[in-house]
């Protein structure tokens, strides 16, 4: 019978230190749905740590390369554009970060839907300029447009885009607060990134058409039963992507139809590539807006909007990997320090492009027969033009 009190005793022991521990576990979990819910309140998930401090720091290492890169070359449209680009990712990033604060207000938020919505459209900027630049390398007579109507026009409709963005990610980043006029932003932000894709689009009709006739429009002047004189995907892929075979039929066959004044550039090894780089880097971009148009249509109770995963793989691992094409391929690698052309000289090349283009000293082989000869031509060339800039 003694037993009983003392059972009962134990019993209210345990309920009272029970009853402590399950209100301090009540009282966490409060404090962290608090702090959660501010954030989710904001983006609508809860942010991943390791996933945007990553993001911060790669696009931090590309705006730090493309400065460091501004002092060393004279590409001075190409840099200001990817510097504004990559520094608005790295600061979107940053508007990312300050959102895990335990109450981050909604200057972050806007600053994070500002830089990431706005940067593509800087960095696009700089790409059409390239295209410019590399029409006038090799002629004017392979372009369907002259070379600075590209930036004209591709450059004038990236700025408007940008204004049109900009004005939509203001307003859109109200409808955290359930701001009607949140829904105005998103739709007004998505018709300026709809614009950029339709200005992207018509770039890359023109400059794979321009590819296109850099390959096969002189074909009919090379000499010999050469398979690259077939006009067709296939080729097309290959002399894209620079395989050998492909890479000696243009230093020996079509060199001598392209601009002479820019042989010296077209030699270098890293130009051979460029074209299939700045490709890849457009096709990137343009992904990248596809997903951003598809996912302001879903609007902000979508589920692309809703799931971080799909920013980090759809919009800034694509956005990432550009930086990183351009990293070997910074113009300045891929030109030369000595080869700059600015808007002048490329209207200066319009004008004395319409001559007819100047022969050059190349050797025609007959094909397939030849090829190692070919090879070992073109080669040859390649070493001559290296020991030149070597002097």
């Amino acid at each position: 019978m003694s037993s009983t009190p003392a059972s009962s005793l134990l019993e209210n022991a345990s309920s009272t230190v029970l009853s402590s521990a399950t209100t301090e576990l009540i009282l966490e979990a409060a404090e962290n749905f608090h702090s959660f819910s501010k954030r989710r309140n904001i983006y609508g998930y809860e942010l991943s740590r390791p996933g945007n401090v990553i993001f911060f720091l790669l696009f931090a290492c590309i705006t730090i390369f493309n400065i460091v890169m501004a002092f060393r070359s004279k590409q001075v449209w190409y840099n200001v554009c990817f510097i504004c680009g990559f520094l608005l990712e790295t600061l979107g990033y940053l508007g990312r970060l300050l959102g895990f604060k335990s109450d981050p207000g909604m200057s972050s938020y806007i600053l994070q839907s500002f830089g990431l919505t706005i940067a593509p459209a800087f960095i696009m900027a700089g790409i059409y300029f390239l295209f410019a630049q590399s029409v006038t390398i090799h002629g004017s007579q392979y372009s369907v447009l002259k070379p600075m109507w590209y930036s004209y026009f591709f450059i004038t409709t990236d700025v408007f885009s940008m204004f049109v963005q900009g004005g939509g990610g203001g307003l859109s980043a109200m409808a955290s607060r359930g701001a009607s006029i949140g829904n105005l932003g998103n739709t007004i932000m998505f018709i300026g990134i709809l614009i950029q894709i339709v200005a992207m689009t018509i770039f890359l009709v023109f400059w794979f058409i321009f590819l296109g006739r850099t390959f096969f429009h002189d074909r009919h002047a090379v000499p010999g039963n050469w398979d690259y004189k077939k006009r067709g995907v296939v080729n097309y892929c290959k002399l894209l992507f620079n395989v050998p075979s492909a890479r000696s039929y243009k230093l020996v066959q079509l060199e001598q139809f392209y601009n002479p004044k820019y042989q010296g550039v077209r030699y270098r090894s890293l130009y051979s590539y460029f074209p299939f780089a700045l490709s890849l880097a457009v096709v990137l971009v343009y992904i990248r807006c596809v997903y951003r148009v598809v996912e302001l249509r879903q609007g902000y109770s979508g589920y692309l909007m809703k799931h971080e995963i799909y920013l980090f793989v759809l919009d800034s691992l694509l956005i990432l990997l550009t930086g990183l094409i351009f990293v070997p391929f910074h113009p300045m690698f891929v030109f030369g320090r000595d080869h700059i052309l600015t808007s002048k000289d490329i209207k200066r090349e319009q004008k004395g492009d319409k001559q007819a283009p100047v022969q050059q000293e190349l050797v025609s082989y007959t094909g397939a027969d030849d090829l190692e000869k070919a090879n070992a031509y073109a080669a040859r060339k390649h070493q001559e033009y290296q020991a030149r800039v070597s002097l």
